[in-house]
């Protein structure tokens, strides 16, 4: 960002987008004006007497909702963290096998009150298989686990994140925690329940998203 000219900048992410830019903003403080997210994965702290007494009923309930999701849909997890380089073989090898194990993961984490073919279009899916497909790069998304995994480094180790942080909720997200327990580690300052929408939310509902960004990101701006 720094040879692109920018010396001041926002960050958005979610998936590996949200670790990526948690990291930059814990490394680059002095750098990152605010740090927008998607998906925050909070551990219940271990530290607490009664972990649940600041969780209100609606944040237990999409908690467990989206622990029982994870459960049910977190399988790949461990065979992409012990052997990704087994099943990169059979994916590299097999477009219809890529194509099944792209899909199952679109069809699972888009919004489950929504049907699939309106969340994500057939083109939309087709083409981010295929760019696994024509690059041959499938291995190297899988590894990525693998080499996690086998990592000692803890983003927390130090302390919260000091940066503004805000958080669009996505119904359909992966994980849900409480807002009281993302608050012991992000400097929380926007925390936004969304009406719909999953995982995907920049490919679902683009323009709730959009709208967030806008909102949370407006008083940090510097004319």
């Amino acid at each position: 960002m720094e040879r692109l000219g920018y010396e001041r900048y926002f960050l958005q992410g979610g998936d590996w987008g949200s670790a990526v830019s948690s990291w930059h903003a814990k490394i680059a403080p002095e750098r990152v004006a605010a740090l927008h997210l998607t998906l925050i994965f909070v551990s219940k702290p271990k530290h607490l007497e009664d972990p649940f007494a600041q969780v209100s009923p609606d944040e237990l309930e999409a908690l467990s909702r989206s622990q029982a999701r994870m459960i049910k849909g977190t399988g790949y997890q461990a065979i992409q963290g012990s052997k990704p380089q087994t099943l990169g073989y059979g994916l590299t090898d097999s477009p219809v096998g890529l194509a099944a194990w792209i899909s199952e993961k679109f069809q699972h984490w888009t919004d489950p009150n929504v049907p699939f073919e309106q969340s994500i279009s057939m083109d939309e899916l087709l083409t981010n298989i295929l760019l696994y497909w024509v690059s041959g790069n499938i291995t190297a998304s899988t590894r990525l686990y693998y080499e996690s995994a086998h990592s000692n480094a803890n983003l927390f180790e130090g302390g919260r994140i000091l940066t503004p942080t805000g958080h669009a909720v996505f119904p359909g997200e992966l994980y849900l925690p409480p807002r009281a327990w993302a608050e012991m580690l992000y400097n929380i300052q926007h925390w936004k329940i969304q009406p719909k929408g999953g995982h995907f939310a920049a490919l679902e509902v683009p323009e709730l998203l959009a709208t967030d960004l806008r909102t949370f990101f407006r008083p940090y701006r510097v004319s």
